[in-house]
């Protein structure tokens, strides 16, 4: 009578430990929690790196994990795709760097997790749980260049642009988010600059499908039809200037010869002629 009391505490003894361990007696559940630290579902994130987190399923806080990082948004473990695949044992998970791997650009990335009872002798696995997808943009706008005179005397310049993967260009003579409008990206551009001889800046903000801008500006000095002597300013001194050289005065090298203001090429009549009537209003 003994033996067989001993022997029903036992058998209730191990339903017991099933009931309250069901990690013994089934596979684990789904992980609780599953969230991304770094980027948000259906957002485009230009972070390159995708770092994931979670709780262990009710029940098994012993569980160790299957996990996969892909573009695929259905897919399971199961015994044949886990064949000599280690599990991990924290509740954390970080993907490769996209963008050093060399990945293309605008990809959609999944992450996949399955739990596995680590006292669990027949190795069931839980049920997979994915979360996404994570839109990278991790190909930034690149090669920017832009081409323009160092010296012009023309308010209208034009400009040479370059920016790989950009589509939109906003160009301004204030600042990058003022004095212009969003065009779509060319590789030329004719620019009217601000009026009265000074160096200019002229700024250019790039932007592409996604949404992100890239600045860059750059400076050329305007020098006014008829200043003569670069000073910025129309005045007499350059009608004396221009009166020496129709005279046959040498006055060296300091003739500006972008002041040019009839186009002829030269410093002479025209100029003065202009510069009078300026001066005399």
């Amino acid at each position: 009578m003994k033996k067989r009391r001993n022997s029903l505490i036992i058998i209730f003894i191990f339903l017991s430990m099933l009931y309250c361990n069901p990690a013994m007696g089934e596979p684990p559940g789904e992980v609780l929690n599953l969230d991304s630290a770094t980027h948000e579902t259906n957002i485009t994130s230009q972070t390159s790196q995708i770092r994931m987190q979670w709780d262990p399923p009710e029940g098994a806080p012993d569980a160790a994990y299957y996990i996969r990082f892909d573009t695929n948004g259905d897919y399971t473990f199961n015994d044949l795709n886990t064949a000599g695949i280690v599990p991990v044992k924290i509740e954390e998970a970080v993907s490769q760097d996209y963008r050093a791997s060399g990945a293309e650009d605008d990809i959609t990335i999944y992450f996949h997790i399955a739990a596995i009872g680590l006292d669990d002798k027949d190795g069931d696995i839980g049920q997979t749980k994915t979360a996404g997808p994570f839109n990278l943009d991790i190909v930034p706008i690149s090669n920017v260049n832009i081409t323009s005179p160092e010296m012009t005397s023309s308010r209208v310049v034009t400009l040479t642009l370059q920016a790989e993967g950009a589509t939109e260009m906003y160009i301004s003579n204030v600042g990058y988010d003022e004095g212009g409008e969003w065009e779509p990206m060319a590789d030329s551009k004719e620019w009217e600059l601000t009026e009265g001889g000074e160096e200019k800046t002229v700024y250019v903000r790039f932007r592409d499908d996604d949404g992100n801008t890239v600045d860059t500006s750059f400076s050329l000095n305007y020098v006014e039809p008829g200043d003569i002597d670069g000073d910025r300013t129309l005045s007499l001194k350059d009608a004396i200037r221009i009166m020496q050289v129709l005279s046959g005065t040498d006055i060296g090298d300091t003739l500006l010869y972008l002041a040019d203001s009839d186009g002829d090429g030269k410093i002479g009549a025209g100029e003065l002629i202009y510069i009078l009537r300026n001066l005399s209003g």
